[in-house]
C-alpha cells in the first residue's frame, strides 16, 4: 500500500483512475501549496504486447552501452525520433487510447480538453535490461509545461515511482505498478524514477510528452536551430495527424 494513498490531502474520487493530492486552503502566505494529479488507465494486453514486439523488431529503446555489450544495433536514440510517426496500426490505436485517457482526465478535473488539432505528442521507447534503471528526473520545468506519460509494455513486477514535493520526504514515493498495458498521465514537472530492473527480463515501455500551442509559439518566437530541447519538441505530431 502506498502511504500517500492514505494522506488526508488526497481528494476522494468515485473514479479510481483519478489520483489527486491538494493542499489545504492556506491561512497564511507561507503555508504549503500543491495540487498533484495523476491519471491511471489500462489498455488491452494484446495491444501492449504487439507494441513491445514492434519495438524489439525495430531495434530501439536499449541503451548504447548495453547494445555494445550485446553486439547489437540497439541505441537509445530517444531524442531523435517520434514513435507516433511510425505508420503502424497499433501505434495509431495507442495514440487514440492516450487521447481518450487525456480527455477523461481533463473532464475529471473539470477542465476543457484540447481538441486533437491543438494537442501534440512525442513518444519514445525505453527498454531496461538487467540492473538498468532510470534515475530521478522530470520531463519539463517551465512556464509552458503540460503533461507527460508512461505506457507499460511488460508485466514483470517493476514500478515507476513518483516524488511528490512537500509530501514524499515524509510519506515516501508513490509507487505505480508497471503492469502490461497500464498507463499513467502526470504533470511533466513531476519527478519520477525506475529502480534497477532486477527481474532478469527486459522491461519495455513508452514514454511520451504532450504539448500545447504555447510551447510551439514560444519556440517560434525564440528559435535556436542548434537547441537539442527545441529540436526534440519539433518532432512532435498533432493527434489529428496520427
Amino acid at each position: 500500500m502506498n502511504r500517500l494513498d492514505n494522506h488526508p490531502t488526497k481528494i476522494p474520487y468515485s473514479n479510481p483512475k483519478m489520483n489527486r493530492w491538494k493542499s489545504w486552503k492556506a491561512n497564511t502566505r507561507f503555508a504549503p501549496n500543491f495540487d498533484i494529479t495523476i491519471y491511471t488507465d489500462k489498455y488491452k494486453n494484446s495491444l501492449a504486447q504487439s507494441i513491445a514486439d514492434l519495438i524489439s523488431d525495430n531495434n530501439v529503446g536499449m541503451s548504447s552501452d548495453v547494445a555494445s555489450a550485446l553486439n547489437t544495433t540497439y541505441q537509445r536514440q530517444w531524442a531523435m525520433y517520434n514513435i507516433f510517426d511510425w505508420d503502424d496500426q497499433d501505434i495509431k490505436q495507442l495514440a487514440n487510447n492516450i487521447y481518450e485517457s487525456y480527455f477523461s482526465f481533463m473532464e475529471l478535473l473539470k477542465a476543457n480538453p484540447l481538441p486533437k488539432d491543438k494537442l501534440w505528442i512525442r513518444g519514445w521507447a525505453v527498454v531496461l535490461t538487467d540492473e538498468e534503471k532510470l534515475d530521478t528526473h522530470c520531463h519539463a520545468f517551465h512556464e509552458n509545461t503540460y503533461l507527460s506519460g508512461n505506457v507499460s509494455l511488460s508485466n514483470i513486477g517493476t514500478t515507476t515511482d513518483y516524488w511528490f514535493p512537500t509530501l514524499s520526504l515524509y510519506f515516501d514515493w508513490w509507487r505505480c505498478p508497471n503492469e502490461l498495458g497500464s498507463i499513467t498521465l502526470f504533470p511533466s514537472w513531476l519527478e519520477h524514477r525506475v529502480e534497477p530492473n532486477d527481474t532478469g527480463k527486459l522491461r519495455y515501455s513508452i514514454g511520451f510528452d504532450l504539448f500545447t500551442e504555447h510551447t510551439f509559439r514560444y519556440i517560434q518566437e525564440n528559435r535556436i536551430e542548434n537547441s537539442e530541447n527545441q529540436n526534440v519538441i519539433m518532432l512532435s505530431k498533432k493527434f489529428s495527424d496520427i
